[in-house]
């Protein structure tokens, strides 16, 4: 039987046709049931009667036994030339676990099933459904065998606001009867960059998401002996020959059926009047608006433009490594010190580890940022989509460029801790500033060789254990024999960024900061990683107060200037927008954009830029109407 999901035009499976007084009628099957509505009928006025079903479990009257459970129809036409009776319908009402838990019963209860175009529940719904899941076998279903958290958070995911628009949301897809639910499942995994895998006895629905923290160091020492570390680099941008411009076909509504559309991505080589390179069309599934069909092939074509991409087989100890995790090279042997990489595919293999990753940007996986729609998923002949999708571009070049440089930068509020070097140091001794010389000196002592902490000016300690100091913009010289002076030119202070975070309790509207930022010095305020609005919160003294009193749990941060960069003043501006707005005057001429947030979301680089020589905020795309508009900056 077929599938609808999202909202179609279809033609109905017809299973019986018979003639009354030569009109046809007519039994019809739309989906498996339960969907949400039939919205229309084409050309109603040659329906003469109805008996409509959208998939209960109980008969409904007027229908044959066989009914129970499909979206179907009985139709006698009326009068005119023989109609097909085509539709426009809502499709399935997927379990989703978000309302409430599947219990133990053979089906879900039907107030925890709604109507539903997110690419993550309908992956669970063509796995788990009784009549076509394509994890049940001969034995019965054990709604426990899934990861239901894994599937909240993976439909979280796909809700995410961007730019306006969630993430990935399905338009429509109607899969035929005869056609697989796990080829389709695959195919919408695809798209939408997710993927189901068994881990531990249950099955977890895995999305992209960016990796806060390495998970692993791999190095030469690690791979077993009878292995070699494989590397792959990617067409990446302007390489001769490669593609540099990407189009798909995706469906969309017109008039009382669909048509053929087409979007199109490409890479900045083309944006500066390069001649495109077209790479074979793709042909995308589930998508009938523009928005999530380039969404789609961008993450295609990112997955193609890799720079880098490393194969390894690893021992059993690196288990802990999933799909997204982080991990950092110190693999000399193929040109990669201090690198990090993100595990994209994982296998496992005996004894054996086997990862694919690529070269991991913090720009690319950040959250809810147009960045992140690149996904791993492999995109190649083996794939579910064979015939649809090109292999990816051959490795180019057949020589490896040089690896790229390491530049470790300093973490956020740190600064170099300058003084002179005199004498040995011993366990206990720290590094203090002193504000008039600028330079390092540990305390007095003997012994020598013992660590040193490294404090910041209050005395809070930010580095333990430190047995080598490196430092940057300084002078170095040798004083005498075991005794360097360092001197830091020039006498400003250095900027310190101040963070503090807070779990709310019950109605909380007051949140006092560590310390008092400056004047205009607020970067952001979040309430559960959503940017709040300017006019939500006011800032007295160290104080940040919300104008409604925050739900208990919710998680408040709030990133500050305590000092500036020299020659700099924080400031920021909230606006309301018009529709299709993009253009927001600023209160002062902005040197720096920091932060840059539409409906609490962060923007992407690409998705904004300052014009009018630092007097305005335009955006790329126009905003909706009432949307937030928050920047923060330097001037």
């Amino acid at each position: 039987m077929p599938i609808l999901y999202g909202r179609l035009w279809i033609a109905p499976d017809i299973l019986y046709v018979d003639y009354n007084t030569f009109l046809p009628f007519y039994r019809v099957v739309i989906s498996e049931g339960p969907i949400d509505a039939v919205e229309e009928w084409e050309s109603p006025s040659r329906i003469d009667t109805i008996t409509l079903s959208l998939g209960s479990l109980s008969p409904t009257a007027g229908l044959p036994p066989w009914s129970i459970g499909l979206a179907c129809a009985e139709i006698q036409q009326d009068a005119g030339a023989v109609w097909l009776p085509n539709c426009r319908a809502r499709g399935r009402k997927p379990f989703d676990p978000r309302l409430g838990a599947w219990g133990a019963g053979e089906y879900p209860a039907a107030a925890y099933c709604a109507y539903s175009t997110n690419p993550a529940l309908i992956m669970a719904d063509l796995a788990t459904f009784p009549q076509y899941g394509w994890m049940r076998t001969s034995t019965a279903f054990d709604p426990a065998s899934v990861d239901w958290t894994s599937v909240e958070d993976a439909a979280d995911w796909c809700d995410e606001l961007i730019s306006g628009s969630k993430r990935y949301e399905i338009g429509g897809l109607y899969i035929q009867s005869g056609e697989t639910a796990e080829a389709w499942s695959e195919t919408v995994g695809l798209h939408a960059g997710l993927r189901w895998r068994a881990v531990g006895g249950l099955w977890r629905l895995e999305f992209d998401s960016s990796a806060a923290t390495v998970n692993a160091t791999i190095t030469e020492a690690d791979l077993p002996l009878d292995s070699s570390p494989r590397v792959t680099f990617g067409a990446g941008d302007g390489l001769s020959g490669q593609p540099n411009r990407w189009s798909a076909e995706y469906m969309k509504e017109a008039g009382a059926g669909q048509e053929v559309a087409t979007v199109t991505v490409q890479t900045a080589e083309v944006d500066n009047g390069a001649a495109p390179r077209d790479a074979v069309a793709y042909k995308l599934h589930g998508f009938n608006n523009e928005t999530m069909a380039r969404r789609a092939l961008a993450r295609i074509r990112d997955e193609i433009l890799s720079e880098v991409e490393v194969s390894l087989d690893l021992p059993l100890d690196f288990l802990h490594l999933d799909i997204g995790s982080r991990w950092t090279a110190q693999l000399p042997s193929i040109g990669f010190v201090g690198v990090d990489f993100r595990v994209t595919r994982l296998a496992y293999d005996a004894d054996r580890v086997r990862i694919t990753s690529q070269l991991y940007a913090a720009t690319t996986w950040d959250a809810a940022t147009e960045g992140e729609l690149a996904g791993p998923v492999p995109v190649g002949a083996s794939d579910p989509l064979q015939g649809y999708l090109p292999s990816p571009p051959p490795p180019a070049p057949a020589a490896a460029p040089t690896a790229p440089a390491v530049v470790a930068p300093p973490p956020p509020g740190l600064v170099p801790v300058y003084r002179r070097l005199t004498d040995a140091w011993e366990t206990g001794d720290a590094l203090v500033w002193d504000e008039t010389e600028r330079v390092v000196e540990p305390g007095v002592g003997g012994g020598g060789g013992s660590p040193l902490t490294v404090k910041e000016d209050d005395g809070t300690p930010s580095v333990a254990n430190v047995t080598e100091l490196r430092i940057s913009g300084a002078t170095v010289e040798e004083v005498s024999a075991g005794v360097a002076r360092v001197t830091v030119t020039g006498g400003s202070s250095a900027p310190v960024l101040g963070s503090d975070s807070f779990t709310a309790t019950a109605a909380q509207t007051e949140f006092v900061l560590s310390n008092a930022p400056l004047v205009g010095g607020i970067v952001y305020v979040s309430r559960d990683g959503v940017v709040a609005r300017g006019a939500d919160w006011s800032l007295t003294g160290s104080t940040v107060t919300f104008g409604t009193g925050l739900d208990a749990g919710t998680e408040v941060q709030i990133t500050y200037w305590r000092t500036a960069p020299t020659g700099t003043t924080p400031g920021s501006d909230s606006f309301t927008a018009t529709e299709a707005q993009t253009i927001f005057l600023l209160s002062q001429t902005a040197t720096v954009a920091l932060v840059v947030a539409v409906n609490g979301v962060v923007q992407s680089s690409t998705a904004w830029a300052i014009t009018g020589g630092g007097a305005s905020l335009t955006l790329t795309v126009g905003a909706e109407a009432g949307a937030d508009v928050w920047i923060s900056y330097l001037y």
